[in-house]
C-alpha cells in the first residue's frame, strides 16, 4: 500500500473517530444521565446535583475545547435549562431547581435544539399524565419531571433530532 493511500484514509478515520465521540456525547451520555436521575427523582423527588453539575461542566469543556463552539452557541445550548431555572425561582421552587440543572447538563451534551425538543415532549407527556391523574381524582399534587425526560430524549434520538 502506498503512503498516498494511507494519507487518503486518515481523514476518514479521524472523521469516524469524531462521529463516534459526538454520538456518545449527544446520545448515550444524556440518556444515562437522565436515567440515573429519573430513578432518583421517582424515589426521593431529588436528583444527583454534584454528578449532574460535573457532567454539565464536562459538557461545556467538551463543547468549547473539542468542538470549538462560540459563546452564543453555548448560551443557546444552556437556554432551555436557564429558562426552567428562571421559572423555578419565579415560582418559589414549584418546578424543581434540580430539574433545571439536569436540563442544563443535557443542553450542553445533546445540543440546544434537541434539548428544546426533548423539553417540549416531556412537558406534553407530563401534562397528559397530570390530566389523567386529575380525571381519576387521584389526589396527586406533584409529579417528578425527570422520568418524563427519559422517554422524551429517547424519542428525540429515534426521530433524529436536529
Amino acid at each position: 500500500m502506498s503512503d498516498n493511500a494511507a494519507d487518503a484514509r486518515l481523514p476518514e478515520d479521524k472523521m469516524a473517530e469524531y462521529f463516534n465521540l459526538v454520538n456518545l456525547t449527544e446520545t448515550i451520555m444524556p440518556i444515562v444521565i437522565i436515567a440515573i436521575n429519573a430513578l432518583r427523582d421517582l424515589k426521593s423527588r431529588e436528583i444527583y446535583v454534584i454528578p449532574t453539575v460535573i457532567c454539565m461542566a464536562a459538557g461545556i469543556v467538551y463543547q468549547v475545547v473539542y468542538c470549538g463552539i462560540q459563546p452564543p452557541e453555548l448560551i443557546f445550548m444552556l437556554s432551555p435549562g436557564l429558562m426552567i431555572l428562571g421559572i423555578s425561582f419565579l415560582t418559589g421552587g414549584a418546578i424543581g431547581r434540580g430539574d433545571s440543572l439536569l436540563i442544563l447538563a443535557i443542553g450542553v451534551l445533546a445540543g440546544g435544539e434537541n434539548t428544546w425538543l426533548m423539553l417540549a415532549i416531556a412537558m406534553a407527556m407530563t401534562a397528559v399524565c397530570a390530566a389523567v391523574l386529575w380525571i381519576k381524582k387521584s389526589g396527586v399534587k406533584e409529579l417528578p419531571f425527570a422520568p418524563f425526560m427519559l422517554p422524551a430524549m429517547i424519542v428525540v434520538i429515534l426521530i433524529g433530532g436536529f
